[in-house]
């Protein structure tokens, strides 16, 4: 079945980043980030609705990302610098950062789940690391690896993530590392994408091959393109690709391809404004685009053919798989995806109910039952999710709630009773993870964070009296990871230039003219006005000069000067 393609709108933007993988919600809304006029390193975050009306939701201030990944339906956002990656919410970032040193190679996040996979190579860029953290800035794990994955991928769940290699070696891991599948084809991995629930891992390559991988590592489906993959968005089912191509022959032009099932180009777009990114929606009805230059374009797709598995049955086995790995997320989805192309479909629908009520009684069975406050907090946040799957049960929206309330409010009572910041903060982080509307969780996690950026800002400022101004520096870094502040921020490049100051006039008066230039120069780069790097930046290069050209003692020339 050929996809019918609708163009929705275009719009030419200033958009600082592509867009990535889960920037399309499945109500047609994308979000991108655009730069704030006359505010360096500073950008609104943006729905752009199905009608195409603009309205900024957040802003964001971070030193020159070289990578931004948003989801509309979250207000979580993810970055990546050239040695830091970034969780963005509500005004306030954390950092997510391994121990040491690193220069960053690759980033993908769930949002709104939280997590992260990041990869990494030392200051050397010798050895090469894969790690995965949240987005609290808690390190879940970390691992060297002998070869540097050349493209990395997540679950829109935050769940599972895949990485792709050189030698054209795919593998699929859960969030803890655990290795579920590893998959080999010949050519190198240039571009994955994971599905929402991570059931179905899509790879492309530098020949133009590309792949669907079902959850037990099994291929079902493939194809080639005349170019190098340079990026891709799957579906919640496999019966919708995206991806862009680009031929070598013409690197000034990029391609827009629409894959079915079989493994067919459907629907192909081909523009001089080379593509750069490109995302799909869960149900595969929408499909946005990015292109070098700044236009951004939205479509909507129609007739997808669903791997043909309403026509040949094939959903039924796909179906049983989901169930058999208890997920039965996807096993819904699968469903309702195939009784919206066949509504007339009886087996799909008596299925469906049939599973509604299988899922039901699982979730409740255990309710009351389970001894230790984890499990009853993993069987909320398995509640939660449940929900989102039958929203209509309002047996279920009942327990939940119950549920949920009970477990917040001991979380509320374990953190009054404990004098531990960090621990208090996770228990606090938590409750609001249940419950993002929970605002008396906010209100203290607020207030916490505040009393701790105010003994970091009075640490600083004891520092700077006593003219240790790295002491200084490190009290503001430490508070700005906590709640950033642009007053703040003033003050650290208030600090930074004193400090170069303070090292240049010591390496000034130990003689050292021409590391004292050098720190003057940074000074007045960073403060043009600053008048005494300047008159100094003066003698030192005077000073430096003479020396070089004569080898009598100079340092006594211009001293009257000083």
């Amino acid at each position: 079945m050929t996809f019918k393609v609708t163009t929705v709108w275009e719009k030419q933007l200033r958009i600082s980043y592509p867009i990535s993988r889960f920037s399309l919600s499945d109500n047609g809304v994308l979000k991108v980030a655009t730069p704030r006029p006359q505010e360096p390193r500073s950008y609104n975050l943006v729905h752009l609705s199905l009608d195409g009306i603009a309205e900024i939701v957040a802003k964001i201030s971070v030193e020159t990302m070289l990578k931004l990944e948003l989801n509309p339906d979250s207000d979580l956002a993810s970055g990546m610098t050239f040695n830091d990656y970034y969780f963005f919410r509500q005004g306030t970032k954390t950092r997510f950062k391994p121990e040491y040193a690193f220069i960053s190679r690759d980033m993908t996040s769930s949002l709104p789940g939280g997590n992260l996979v990041a990869t990494f190579t030392d200051v050397s860029g010798e050895s090469f690391s894969i790690a995965a953290g949240t987005s609290t800035g808690e390190l879940l794990w970390i691992e060297n690896l002998d070869f540097a994955p050349t493209a990395i991928a997540i679950a829109g769940d935050g769940s599972l993530y895949a990485a792709g290699y050189q030698s054209g070696t795919v593998c699929l891991n859960d969030i803890q590392n655990r290795d579920l599948w590893r998959f080999g084809q010949e050519h190198p991995i240039t571009s994955l994408s994971c599905s929402n629930t991570g059931f179905f891992t899509a790879y492309g390559t530098a020949s133009g091959s590309f792949g669907i991988i079902e959850v037990h590592g099994k291929r079902v489906t493939a194809g080639v393109v005349p170019g190098k993959i340079i990026d891709l968005s799957i579906s919640g089912t496999p019966g919708c690709l995206a991806l862009i191509y680009q031929k070598s022959s013409d690197i000034s032009k990029a391609t827009l391809s629409l894959i079915g099932g079989d493994g067919n180009v459907e629907w192909e777009k081909t523009t001089d404004l080379t593509f750069n990114g490109v995302s799909l929606s869960s149900s595969g009805r929408y499909l946005a685009t990015s292109q070098q230059g700044g236009m951004v374009s939205l479509y909507q797709i129609e007739n997808i053919s669903m791997f043909a598995i309403s026509q040949q049955g094939l959903w039924r086995e796909t179906v049983q798989t989901a169930v058999q790995q208890n997920n039965y997320s996807q096993a819904l989805k699968v469903l309702r995806d195939v009784l919206e192309h066949n509504s007339t479909d009886l087996d799909a629908a008596k299925m469906l109910e049939e599973l509604k009520m299988t899922y039901f009684q699982k979730l409740t069975q255990n309710i009351g039952n389970i001894s230790t406050f984890e499990d009853q907090i993993a069987q909320t946040e398995l509640l939660l999710t449940a929900l989102k799957d039958l929203p209509e049960n309002q047996e279920l929206l009942s327990v939940t709630v119950h549920q949920q309330d009970a477990v917040i409010l001991k979380l509320l009572f374990k953190s009054d009773e404990t004098e531990e910041i960090t621990e208090k903060e996770r228990l606090l982080r938590l409750a609001i993870h249940l419950d993002e509307g929970c605002m008396e969780a906010r209100n203290r996690l607020l207030l916490l964070k505040q009393k701790l950026v105010d003994k970091e800002d009075d640490a600083a400022a004891a520092c700077e009296a006593a003219g240790d101004l790295q002491g200084a520096l490190s009290a503001l870094a430490r508070a700005q990871e906590v709640m950033y502040s642009n007053d703040r921020a003033a003050n650290i490049e208030r600090l930074e230039v004193k400090k170069l100051f303070v090292t240049g006039m010591a390496e000034y008066d130990a003689e050292n003219y021409s590391e004292a230039a050098s720190l003057f120069k940074r000074v007045i780069s960073l403060q043009p006005n600053h008048v005494e790097a300047t008159r100094y930046l003066n003698y030192a290069e005077r000073f430096a000069i003479d020396a070089s050209e004569s080898n009598d003692p100079m340092k006594e020339r211009f001293r009257f000067l000083e």
